[in-house]
Order: structure tokens, then C-alpha cells, then sequence
């Protein structure tokens, strides 16, 4: 099995738990919109760390142009993808 690849970009300053908004877009099989809510490889990881730290915020959904515009231009979002990656590295951008 290939090696999965977490990337999420952090705006800075949006280290504080509840203020964290997460965004992401519909890529399957990591993102996966349902009619009973949001599924996915990469969705479930960012819950787990939701739940470390204490975020109880909805993900939203936007088309990955929007959510990395938002993320850039706005504090306290973060946008999340996962891919697949020979090296199966974790890269955090804030």
C-alpha cells in the first residue's frame, strides 16, 4: 500500500483550538461527500486530531480554489488534502 501524504496549510495564528476553521474539497477516496455527512481516508484523520485538541468545528466543503483563497487571505482556517506519496511525509505550511 502506497504511502499517504497529509498536507494542510495553516494561515498563522489559528493555533488556537476552537478558533481553527477546517476546510477542505471533495477528492475521492479521501474526501468524500455522503448523505450522512462528510467520509474519507483524510477526513477521518483530521477528526482525530479535532478531537486531540479539542475542535469541535464543523469541515466545510469548498472547491479547492475557494478553500486555499480563503485560507490564505483569512485568519483561523485551515484547508487539508491527502495524496498518495512514494515518501509518505507530512508537511505543514504556516
Amino acid at each position: 500500500m502506497k504511502h499517504i501524504l497529509l498536507i494542510i496549510l495553516i494561515s498563522s495564528y489559528t493555533f488556537a483550538k476552537d478558533n481553527i476553521q477546517l476546510l477542505t474539497e471533495t477528492w475521492t477516496p479521501y474526501q468524500i461527500e455522503t448523505k450522512e455527512g462528510l467520509k474519507g481516508i483524510s477526513v477521518e484523520l483530521v477528526r482525530q486530531i479535532q478531537k486531540r485538541i479539542g475542535n469541535k468545528n464543523t469541515i466545510k466543503v469548498f472547491p479547492w480554489n475557494r478553500g486555499y483563497d480563503i485560507t490564505l487571505n483569512k485568519k483561523g482556517y485551515a484547508l487539508f488534502l491527502t495524496t498518495r506519496s512514494k515518501k509518505g511525509k507530512i508537511f505543514l505550511n504556516g
